[in-house]
């Protein structure tokens, strides 16, 4: 059972909470607790922490709050990406499913993306059962659109805070003609200022604003690479692609791009 914690009362829900009728025992479900305020997400951890039943409760927390489970309870670690043999793994745990994957689907998809969100990976589990061993023209003309950009984009950003040049270039030759120079723009002026509040905030250990301006940015940066910079390393890299649109807004040309990598990625704006 559902219960929406930011909006109804306290005082009912732990009543429902410590209640019980005829012994029955339920299954609530909070949600993301990260989304509360301080003060309140703060009163739930200390309720949930001394919390013994007589029902279940089920959320999720990020891996910075601190957090003591008591006896019996039960972790799951939500990896941000999946690989396609951990498929095999995820398979197993959708009750609906029995066959299993074939390999040359999971061959063929590791060829086109190494790592896949959680979501679209159960996805393109059904696809694979309904397809069997007929992937090709699935690979060819459907993939595509399925798979989001927007994971290639993630993908990109990861590389590209993990200053990881090899695979960065290898998505970027895969994907950069997809979109204008107009739009690389826009993304990394967005990538590059959310990441320097990021950095700002986070170094300052404040951390209930920083959740705030994460959208969007990759959790690797979010969880560990974002140690690796200093807000105005990030600044002055956000300045040069201003001046890289105001170039290409003149007739400029988009190697100012390529430009603007290769700078980063040699620390020339530290």
């Amino acid at each position: 059972m559902s219960v929406d914690v930011d909006e109804q009362k306290e005082s009912l829900i732990q009543a429902r909470l410590e209640t019980s009728f005829l012994g029955t025992s339920i299954l609530y479900w909070f949600g993301n607790l990260a989304k509360l305020n301080y003060k309140t997400q703060e009163r739930w951890i200390t309720y949930l922490q001394e919390y013994r039943g007589p029902h279940t409760i089920a959320f999720f927390i990020t891996e910075d709050t601190s957090f003591s489970f008591v006896q019996g309870a039960v972790t799951v670690h939500i990896p941000d990406t999946v690989s396609h043999k951990e498929m095999i793994v995820l398979q197993q745990l959708l009750p609906t499913i029995s066959s299993t994957l074939n390999k040359q689907f999971l061959q063929q998809l590791g060829k086109k993306q190494q790592n896949i969100s959680l979501d679209l990976s159960c996805l393109l589990i059904h696809y694979a059962l309904l397809i069997g061993k007929n992937s090709d023209t699935f690979f060819t003309a459907w993939l595509d659109h399925i798979m989001p950009l927007q994971t290639s984009l993630f993908l990109l950003s990861q590389h590209f805070f993990a200053k990881n040049t090899r695979l960065f270039f290898v998505e970027w030759l895969r994907i950069q003609n997809n979109y204008s120079p107009q739009f690389w723009i826009a993304f990394w002026s967005e990538q590059l200022w959310r990441a320097t509040l990021w950095v700002d905030l986070a170094s300052n250990k404040s951390y209930i604003e920083a959740k705030k301006i994460q959208f969007k940015l990759p959790f690797a940066f979010i969880k560990r690479d974002w140690k690796n910079y200093h807000a105005d390393e990030l600044q002055h890299a956000h300045q040069f692609v201003t001046a890289v649109d105001y170039h290409l807004k003149n007739n400029g040309s988009s190697c100012a791009l390529d430009l603007f990598y290769s700078k980063f990625f040699l620390n020339q704006f530290a």
